[in-house]
Protein backbone atom coordinates (compact mmCIF):
# COMPACT_ATOMS: atom_id res chain seq x y z
CA UNK A 1 0.00 0.00 0.00
CA UNK A 2 1.93 3.13 -0.54
CA UNK A 3 2.54 5.59 1.62
CA UNK A 4 0.39 8.86 2.95
CA UNK A 5 1.80 12.11 1.44
CA UNK A 6 3.31 13.97 3.60
CA UNK A 7 0.56 16.66 3.77
CA UNK A 8 -1.33 14.15 5.38
CA UNK A 9 0.62 13.67 8.25
CA UNK A 10 1.30 17.42 9.29
CA UNK A 11 -1.77 18.19 11.30
CA UNK A 12 -1.82 14.94 13.30
CA UNK A 13 1.78 16.30 14.24
CA UNK A 14 0.65 19.70 15.03
CA UNK A 15 -2.57 18.49 17.30
CA UNK A 16 0.08 16.05 19.74
CA UNK A 17 0.60 17.66 23.23
CA UNK A 18 3.84 19.03 24.27
CA UNK A 19 5.15 17.14 27.31
CA UNK A 20 5.69 20.02 30.41
CA UNK A 21 9.00 19.81 31.74
CA UNK A 22 9.13 17.52 35.06
CA UNK A 23 8.88 19.62 38.33
CA UNK A 24 11.63 19.05 40.89
CA UNK A 25 10.29 17.78 44.02
CA UNK A 26 9.76 20.26 47.30
CA UNK A 27 11.11 19.46 50.20
CA UNK A 28 12.22 21.52 53.55
CA UNK A 29 13.67 20.22 56.88
CA UNK A 30 12.04 20.94 60.26
CA UNK A 31 12.64 24.54 61.33
CA UNK A 32 14.05 25.15 57.82
CA UNK A 33 13.18 27.41 54.70
CA UNK A 34 12.57 25.84 51.73
CA UNK A 35 12.88 28.94 48.82
CA UNK A 36 11.52 28.61 45.25
CA UNK A 37 10.50 31.28 42.45
CA UNK A 38 6.97 31.72 41.77
CA UNK A 39 4.62 34.36 39.94
CA UNK A 40 1.71 33.42 42.50
CA UNK A 41 0.76 35.56 45.71
CA UNK A 42 0.78 33.50 48.71
CA UNK A 43 1.35 29.66 49.35
CA UNK A 44 -1.01 27.81 51.55
CA UNK A 45 0.25 24.71 53.32
CA UNK A 46 -0.29 23.07 57.05
CA UNK A 47 -3.00 25.50 57.44
CA UNK A 48 -0.22 28.60 56.82
CA UNK A 49 -0.69 31.26 54.34
CA UNK A 50 2.28 33.16 53.34
CA UNK A 51 2.68 36.08 51.05
CA UNK A 52 5.02 36.14 48.11
CA UNK A 53 7.39 38.37 47.34
CA UNK A 54 9.47 39.78 44.51
CA UNK A 55 8.92 36.51 42.62
CA UNK A 56 10.51 34.54 45.78
CA UNK A 57 8.94 32.05 47.73
CA UNK A 58 9.95 31.24 51.08
CA UNK A 59 8.16 28.66 53.05
CA UNK A 60 9.29 28.11 56.53
CA UNK A 61 8.80 24.52 58.62
CA UNK A 62 8.28 24.51 61.94
CA UNK A 63 10.08 22.39 64.09
CA UNK A 64 6.84 20.99 64.97
CA UNK A 65 5.57 19.58 61.81
CA UNK A 66 5.48 16.59 61.45
CA UNK A 67 7.28 14.97 58.92
CA UNK A 68 5.38 13.43 55.07
CA UNK A 69 3.87 15.48 52.76
CA UNK A 70 1.22 17.62 52.09
CA UNK A 71 -0.28 19.58 49.65
CA UNK A 72 1.12 23.09 48.78
CA UNK A 73 -1.43 25.38 46.65
CA UNK A 74 0.03 28.34 45.17
CA UNK A 75 -2.53 31.25 45.00
CA UNK A 76 -3.49 34.11 42.94
CA UNK A 77 -3.89 37.39 44.68
CA UNK A 78 -7.80 36.98 44.66
CA UNK A 79 -7.39 33.46 46.39
CA UNK A 80 -7.81 31.25 43.10
CA UNK A 81 -5.67 28.01 43.44
CA UNK A 82 -2.53 28.68 40.36
CA UNK A 83 -0.99 25.70 41.05
CA UNK A 84 -0.75 22.60 43.35
CA UNK A 85 2.38 20.80 44.35
CA UNK A 86 3.79 18.30 47.26
CA UNK A 87 5.58 19.56 50.05
CA UNK A 88 8.06 17.00 51.64
CA UNK A 89 8.71 18.02 55.57
CA UNK A 90 12.01 16.04 56.61
CA UNK A 91 12.58 15.04 59.93
CA UNK A 92 15.97 17.55 61.52
CA UNK A 93 16.02 15.14 64.28
CA UNK A 94 16.43 17.69 67.10
CA UNK A 95 18.00 16.44 70.33
CA UNK A 96 16.59 17.21 74.70
CA UNK A 97 18.77 19.65 76.16
CA UNK A 98 18.50 20.50 80.42
CA UNK A 99 18.76 23.71 81.57
CA UNK A 100 19.40 24.21 85.41
CA UNK A 101 17.87 27.46 86.53
CA UNK A 102 17.37 28.88 89.90
CA UNK A 103 14.15 28.76 91.60
CA UNK A 104 13.73 32.45 91.46
CA UNK A 105 14.55 32.25 87.39
CA UNK A 106 11.84 29.32 87.13
CA UNK A 107 8.81 31.40 89.03
CA UNK A 108 9.32 34.45 86.84
CA UNK A 109 6.19 35.21 85.50
CA UNK A 110 5.89 37.45 81.98
CA UNK A 111 5.25 41.16 82.33
CA UNK A 112 2.28 42.54 81.25
CA UNK A 113 1.48 42.52 77.82
CA UNK A 114 4.71 40.93 76.99
CA UNK A 115 4.11 38.04 75.03
CA UNK A 116 1.25 39.24 73.44
CA UNK A 117 3.96 42.29 72.29
CA UNK A 118 6.57 39.53 71.28
CA UNK A 119 4.01 37.56 69.16
CA UNK A 120 2.82 40.92 67.52
CA UNK A 121 6.50 41.47 66.24
CA UNK A 122 7.22 38.02 65.07
CA UNK A 123 4.22 38.48 62.66
CA UNK A 124 5.20 41.70 61.17
CA UNK A 125 4.88 41.48 57.27
CA UNK A 126 6.50 44.75 55.60
CA UNK A 127 7.01 44.72 51.45
CA UNK A 128 10.32 45.95 51.44
CA UNK A 129 13.48 44.16 51.40
CA UNK A 130 16.81 45.31 53.99
CA UNK A 131 18.22 42.21 53.95
CA UNK A 132 20.71 40.18 51.98
CA UNK A 133 23.12 37.22 52.88
CA UNK A 134 24.47 35.44 54.39
CA UNK A 135 23.52 37.40 57.80
CA UNK A 136 25.92 38.15 60.40
CA UNK A 137 27.02 36.42 63.88
CA UNK A 138 25.48 38.69 66.36
CA UNK A 139 28.17 38.44 68.32
CA UNK A 140 31.56 36.13 68.00
CA UNK A 141 31.44 33.10 70.47
CA UNK A 142 30.09 29.91 69.86
CA UNK A 143 27.12 28.53 70.32
CA UNK A 144 26.16 26.66 73.65
CA UNK A 145 22.75 25.79 72.82
CA UNK A 146 21.34 25.12 69.57
CA UNK A 147 18.05 25.82 67.91
CA UNK A 148 15.05 23.06 67.94
CA UNK A 149 16.13 21.01 71.11
CA UNK A 150 13.66 19.55 73.19
CA UNK A 151 13.91 21.84 76.48
CA UNK A 152 13.96 20.50 80.03
CA UNK A 153 13.99 22.49 83.16
CA UNK A 154 16.24 21.37 86.23
CA UNK A 155 15.42 17.55 84.60
CA UNK A 156 11.68 18.55 83.75
CA UNK A 157 10.18 18.73 80.54
CA UNK A 158 8.80 22.09 79.48
CA UNK A 159 7.23 20.68 76.59
CA UNK A 160 8.64 23.72 74.60
CA UNK A 161 11.28 23.57 72.48
CA UNK A 162 14.83 26.48 71.76
CA UNK A 163 13.27 28.50 69.52
CA UNK A 164 16.95 30.60 68.79
CA UNK A 165 20.80 30.29 69.77
CA UNK A 166 22.67 31.10 72.75
CA UNK A 167 25.41 31.98 72.01
CA UNK A 168 28.43 32.53 74.70
CA UNK A 169 29.80 35.97 75.30
CA UNK A 170 31.09 38.17 78.27
CA UNK A 171 28.93 41.21 80.18
CA UNK A 172 29.12 44.04 78.03
CA UNK A 173 30.10 42.56 74.60
CA UNK A 174 28.67 44.63 71.89
CA UNK A 175 25.55 42.33 70.10
CA UNK A 176 25.22 43.44 66.32
CA UNK A 177 22.65 43.36 64.17
CA UNK A 178 22.42 40.09 62.14
CA UNK A 179 21.02 42.40 59.04
CA UNK A 180 19.68 45.67 57.70
CA UNK A 181 16.28 46.61 59.13
CA UNK A 182 13.72 48.66 61.38
CA UNK A 183 14.27 48.59 64.82
CA UNK A 184 10.45 48.02 66.19
CA UNK A 185 10.45 46.77 69.81
CA UNK A 186 12.96 47.69 72.16
CA UNK A 187 11.82 46.88 76.08
CA UNK A 188 12.59 45.74 79.35
CA UNK A 189 10.65 42.58 80.54
CA UNK A 190 10.79 39.98 82.98
CA UNK A 191 11.32 36.60 80.63
CA UNK A 192 13.15 38.61 77.47
CA UNK A 193 15.15 40.55 79.77
CA UNK A 194 16.02 43.41 77.77
CA UNK A 195 15.32 42.94 74.35
CA UNK A 196 15.31 44.53 70.96
CA UNK A 197 13.20 43.19 67.93
CA UNK A 198 14.63 43.65 64.13
CA UNK A 199 12.18 44.10 61.37
CA UNK A 200 14.08 42.70 57.89
CA UNK A 201 11.24 43.10 55.54
CA UNK A 202 9.01 40.58 54.07
CA UNK A 203 8.65 38.85 56.80
CA UNK A 204 11.82 37.98 58.19
CA UNK A 205 12.18 39.10 61.44
CA UNK A 206 15.06 39.05 64.35
CA UNK A 207 14.90 39.18 68.10
CA UNK A 208 17.55 39.79 70.96
CA UNK A 209 17.68 38.69 74.55
CA UNK A 210 18.78 39.04 77.57
CA UNK A 211 21.00 42.27 77.47
CA UNK A 212 22.72 44.07 80.35
CA UNK A 213 21.82 47.14 78.49
CA UNK A 214 20.05 48.29 75.51
CA UNK A 215 21.75 50.92 72.52
CA UNK A 216 18.98 50.53 69.63
CA UNK A 217 15.66 52.97 69.50
CA UNK A 218 11.99 51.68 68.14
CA UNK A 219 12.61 53.48 64.82
CA UNK A 220 16.17 53.41 64.16
CA UNK A 221 16.88 51.90 60.59
CA UNK A 222 20.17 50.24 61.23
CA UNK A 223 22.63 48.28 58.70
CA UNK A 224 24.16 44.81 59.23
CA UNK A 225 26.99 44.82 62.07
CA UNK A 226 25.29 48.17 63.92
CA UNK A 227 25.51 47.62 67.59
CA UNK A 228 22.22 47.14 68.89
CA UNK A 229 23.15 46.40 72.91
CA UNK A 230 25.41 44.25 74.74
CA UNK A 231 25.74 41.31 76.51
CA UNK A 232 23.66 40.84 79.78
CA UNK A 233 21.68 38.15 81.83
CA UNK A 234 18.76 39.78 82.33
CA UNK A 235 15.14 37.73 82.38
CA UNK A 236 15.37 34.12 82.34
CA UNK A 237 18.90 33.55 82.19
CA UNK A 238 21.32 31.21 84.10
CA UNK A 239 24.65 33.63 82.88
CA UNK A 240 25.60 35.62 80.39
CA UNK A 241 24.95 35.31 77.01
CA UNK A 242 23.15 36.53 73.73
CA UNK A 243 19.97 34.14 72.93
CA UNK A 244 18.66 35.32 69.17
CA UNK A 245 16.02 34.14 66.94
CA UNK A 246 15.23 34.28 63.79
CA UNK A 247 11.38 34.17 62.37
CA UNK A 248 10.58 33.81 58.99
CA UNK A 249 6.70 34.73 58.45
CA UNK A 250 5.67 34.23 61.88
CA UNK A 251 8.06 30.77 62.45
CA UNK A 252 11.26 30.15 64.39
CA UNK A 253 13.62 28.90 62.17
CA UNK A 254 16.93 27.80 62.15
CA UNK A 255 19.83 30.97 62.43
CA UNK A 256 22.77 28.83 61.75
CA UNK A 257 21.09 27.98 58.14
CA UNK A 258 21.32 32.18 57.53
CA UNK A 259 24.65 32.93 59.61
CA UNK A 260 28.19 31.60 60.32
CA UNK A 261 27.69 30.01 63.50
CA UNK A 262 29.68 27.62 65.27
CA UNK A 263 29.16 25.13 67.58
CA UNK A 264 31.23 25.16 71.06
CA UNK A 265 33.63 22.14 71.40
CA UNK A 266 32.40 19.50 73.60
CA UNK A 267 34.32 18.86 76.60
CA UNK A 268 36.73 16.12 76.98
CA UNK A 269 36.49 13.45 78.64
CA UNK A 270 38.03 13.17 81.95
CA UNK A 271 41.33 11.33 81.30
CA UNK A 272 41.75 7.98 83.68
CA UNK A 273 44.20 8.13 85.85
CA UNK A 274 46.76 4.83 85.65
CA UNK A 275 45.92 2.95 88.87
CA UNK A 276 48.76 2.64 91.06
CA UNK A 277 50.12 -0.66 93.11
CA UNK A 278 49.32 -0.69 96.75
CA UNK A 279 52.68 -1.36 98.71
CA UNK A 280 53.12 -4.90 100.30
CA UNK A 281 52.48 -4.77 104.24
CA UNK A 282 55.75 -3.59 105.61
CA UNK A 283 57.21 -2.03 102.40
CA UNK A 284 58.61 1.51 103.06
CA UNK A 285 57.93 3.99 100.02
CA UNK A 286 60.13 5.93 98.53
CA UNK A 287 60.37 9.49 99.11
CA UNK A 288 61.00 11.39 95.30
Amino acid sequence: MPSAPSSFLLPLLVLLPSLAPAQAPLSVKQGEVLRFSSTAAFAHVLDRRFPIYDGTALIPSAVIDKPGDYPLELLSKDGKILETRTLTVLDAHYLTQNVALSKEVVELKPSPGEMETVNALKKLETPVKHWSEPFLAPVPGCINSPFGVQRYQNGKPTGNYHAGVDQRGPTGKPIAAAAAGTVRMVRSYNIHGNVVGVDHGQGVVSIYLHMSKIAAHEGDEVKAGDTLGYVGMTGRANGPHLHWSLYVHSIAVNPTKWAPLTACAAASPAKKQPLRKRPAPGTKRRQG
